[in-house]
C-alpha cells in the first residue's frame, strides 16, 4: 500500500503497481508496465482536473519509450504517445501529454488530467501503459500521482531486460500413471 503525502485520511492510493517488475526484449514489442495484478486507484475524488501522473526514470539507460495498448487507451488516434496529444480512455478524452515530458527517447512522461478524468480512467491509463527500449539493461521508474489537490507518494516499478532469459533446451519427464500426459506427482526435468 502506498500512503499519501500530508495524509488527510481521505484516501488517494494506487494499489498493485509498487514493486512490479516486467520483462522486455530490447528493440522488441512494447510490454505492459503493470506486470502483476492490475493497478487500482482508491480516492474519494470524482474528478481530477489539473491532476497528473508523472513517471520519471531513477536507474538504467534513459533511452526507452512509453506507449499505450490502443485497444483501451490512445494518444492522438493510436497508441504512440506524442507531446501535446489528447489521451483518450475508451474513446473519451481524459488527459493531455505534456509538451516536454512525453515519455519518448528516455524523457519523463507526464499526463495532465482534464476535469472529466475519473479513478477508473486513471486505472485504464496505468493498465494500458507499455514500454520498450533499444538497449539492454534494467530500468527503475517512479510514478507520482496528483489528484488535482494532493501529490501522493511515488510508487516504483522496474522494467527488466529479458534478452538473456534462459530457454528450455529439452524436457524429460516420467509419466508415472501412464496416462499419456503428465499429472500431479509426475517428475519433469527441464534442462
Amino acid at each position: 500500500m502506498v500512503k499519501v503525502f500530508d495524509d488527510t485520511g481521505l484516501g488517494g492510493l494506487i494499489f498493485d503497481l509498487q514493486g512490479d517488475s516486467a520483462g522486455f526484449i530490447p528493440n522488441g514489442n512494447p510490454v505492459y508496465v503493470d506486470a502483476g495484478t492490475l493497478a487500482t486507484v482508491s480516492t474519494p475524488a470524482d474528478a481530477f482536473g489539473n491532476g497528473y501522473v508523472l513517471i520519471q526514470q531513477l536507474e538504467g539507460s534513459a533511452d526507452g519509450t512509453f506507449s499505450f495498448d490502443p485497444t483501451g487507451v490512445t494518444s492522438g488516434s493510436d497508441g504512440v504517445i506524442a507531446a501535446g496529444e489528447d489521451v483518450s480512455v475508451y474513446y473519451a478524452s481524459r488527459a493531455t501529454v505534456d509538451a516536454s515530458q512525453d515519455g519518448q527517447s528516455g524523457h519523463a512522461l507526464r499526463l495532465v488530467f482534464n476535469g472529466t478524468a475519473s479513478a477508473v480512467d486513471i486505472e485504464g491509463i496505468l493498465n494500458n501503459l507499455m514500454y520498450t527500449a533499444p538497449t539492454t539493461g534494467s530500468r527503475t521508474f517512479s510514478l507520482t500521482f496528483n489528484d488535482g489537490t494532493y501529490a501522493h507518494e511515488a510508487v516504483t516499478f522496474t522494467m527488466v531486460d529479458d534478452s538473456a532469459a534462459p530457454t528450455a533446451l529439452g524436457i524429460i519427464g516420467r509419466d508415472l500413471d501412464r496416462s499419456g500426459g503428465y499429472s500431479a506427482g509426475d517428475t519433469i526435468n527441464i534442462s
